[in-house]
């Protein structure tokens, strides 16, 4: 019995002792962020101190212009240069919720285009936050452009079969009349 209760208090300092062993250093992956004042969105820029070198500068254009309407944007757009920081300046006064399909589309070239000259932070910011909702977006309304065509081939596919079963189903019954009238009139002769 002393041999018992022996082994329960070994067993318990034993499995207490074990808690007090460092625990193996856990294997943390943490993601450095990098402060916005000394990054440049472009991969290589000839004017550092310039304000369109900094992410912060862009996110402030993109909310600015949010609430702009398409026509505002759109003549915005005509004014600016094929230079990098205008190109960007394209693409998002592009993604406005009422901008047309081919001004969308156009944006995702424009984007294509630029996206390689962007460092790879900002690249990811760009296919994230605009390249690939964008897509998506001009996807869903090609398919229902395609769609709605589709529809409508059939609607009038349809539209012809109805006028086609009522004109034969008028044929049917002059047919019905004739043969009525054939029959009523050897009813008469008889």
């Amino acid at each position: 019995m002393k041999l018992t209760y022996f082994g329960y208090i070994l067993l318990f300092c034993f499995l207490s002792s074990c808690e007090l062993l460092p625990n193996p250093p856990s294997e943390v992956v943490q993601d450095t962020v990098k402060s916005n004042d000394d990054t440049c969105v472009w991969k290589r820029f000839d004017e550092p101190q310039s304000a369109e070198c900094g992410i912060a500068y862009w996110i402030k254009y993109w909310a600015m212009n949010e609430a702009m309407d398409w026509p505002k944007r759109k003549e915005n757009i005509k004014l600016l240069s094929n230079s990098n920081s205008d190109m960007l300046r394209r693409i998002i006064l592009s993604q406005g919720i009422d901008t047309p399909y081919q001004d969308r589309l156009r944006a995702q070239i424009w984007a294509e285009s630029i996206m390689p000259k962007l460092n790879a932070d900002m690249y990811k910011f760009i296919l994230v936050a605009i390249y690939r909702p964008n897509l998506e977006r001009l996807e869903m309304e090609s398919a229902l452009v395609t769609l709605s065509k589709t529809n409508s081939r059939y609607i009038s596919r349809v539209e012809q079969l109805k006028n086609k079963t009522l004109e034969q189903a008028k044929q049917i019954e002059q047919l019905l009349r004739i043969e009525s009238s054939i029959i009523q009139t050897e009813q008469e002769g008889n």
